[in-house]
């Protein structure tokens, strides 16, 4: 069975997990925001089929892993902060629930030059 979880509230009883991830990006960009484009039109053809997963006028926003500071008041250190703590916490919570006889795959891509400056001096 295939189900879409929030990886840092996946629950750790769920012992057959296999994670497979393309995390977020910091600010670079906002998949929620995007993916709007595509939901209305996903909704409006299978929301008989998929009810519960397409109970909403728009993609949840709030919870989104990103750091954009126009969802903190302009803050970028706020964003950040939100975001690599976010970040942390799924990908712990993803290795605990997963086991090592069962693959578990992320690839982290930037093409922002501020992200590879970062990442570099960390």
């Amino acid at each position: 069975m295939v189900e879409q979880l929030d990886a840092a509230k996946a629950h750790s009883a769920r012992r057959q997990l296999v994670v497979c991830t393309d995390p977020p990006y910091y600010d670079n960009i906002n998949y929620a925001d995007l993916s709007d484009f595509f939901y209305v039109w996903l909704r409006r053809t299978l929301r008989k089929q998929y009810p519960q997963l397409l109970s909403t006028l728009l993609t949840p926003k709030s919870q989104e892993l990103i750091a954009s500071p126009h969802r903190f008041d302009g803050d970028a250190s706020a964003a950040r902060a939100f975001f690599e703590k976010g970040l942390s916490e799924a990908f712990g919570r993803c290795r605990r629930c997963s086991q090592m006889k069962r693959p578990s795959a992320s690839s982290m891509l930037s093409n922002s030059p501020k992200n590879l400056k970062r990442r570099k001096r960390d």
